[in-house]
């Protein structure tokens, strides 16, 4: 019977655990308009200690958007294919305060100059984004907010990119030495992530119209100048 007990117990326990997983990692939702760029923040919400977390995001179109419209950058401050040491610029969020391995991650501390964060990517302009840190010295840490930053993506937004498009998780996962076992991360793990693009504002003629005259004006100056100066 108290076998039994202990074994419910166990089991109880891990449901506990399991139901404080729901939620992992939650990214923003953005609305913006079409042929811009935007940035997401991806934090890790789990109260749940962790020493390694890799993350795999993938694009998708929902409903009638399409495909390839909205597509994950490379910009000055994200992660590059390619070697930082040469020249790709470096993990920007790395160095923020905020970051869930702030001042112990394992790449921060051993080479902070030619590679700040162990990055992968495949297919980077298109519809897939990698990363993977860990802690250097080994231990776990416990995020709570606001030092839960994990990434900035940057999107790339085309000006055919009316509709929806969600962020989810590929293949990812996290571990930690007070189970001694990591956990696979599915798509009931992420929280929004939701990119809605809308019509980009077509100018009134009013707009046009005053900015035809500014540039007419401009001209004029410039050539009343380029003559008093002749």
């Amino acid at each position: 019977m108290r076998k039994l007990i202990a074994i419910l117990s166990v089991l109880a326990v891990l449901g506990m655990s399991k139901a404080s997983q729901a939620v992992d990692i939650t990214l923003e939702d953005k609305t913006v308009n079409a042929g811009t760029t935007v940035a997401v923040k991806v934090s890790w919400t789990s109260t749940t200690p962790l020493n390694f977390l890799s993350t795999e995001f993938i694009l998708t179109a929902v409903g009638s958007a399409t495909a390839g419209e909205v597509t994950f950058t490379n910009t000055p401050g994200t992660p590059a294919a390619g070697d930082p040491a040469f020249g790709a610029p470096a993990f920007a969020p790395i160095n923020d305060s905020t970051y869930v391995f702030f001042g112990n991650s394992s790449d921060f501390i051993n080479a902070p100059t030619s590679n700040p964060a162990s990055v992968t990517s495949t297919n980077w302009d298109y519809d897939t984004y990698i990363i993977a840190d860990s802690t250097n010295n080994s231990a776990d840490v416990s995020p709570t907010s606001p030092n839960n930053l994990w990434t900035i993506l940057n999107l790339t937004i085309s000006n055919l990119a009316n509709g929806k498009y969600q962020i989810t998780l590929g293949s990812s996962d996290y571990n930690n030495t007070i189970l001694g076992t990591g956990a696979p991360l599915t798509s009931s793990d992420i929280a929004g992530g939701l990119i809605t693009v809308n019509v980009a504002p077509v100018p009134e003629p009013s707009t046009i119209a005053m900015g035809a005259i500014a540039s007419g004006a401009i001209l004029i100056l410039a050539r009343r100048r380029k003559q008093t100066v002749g």
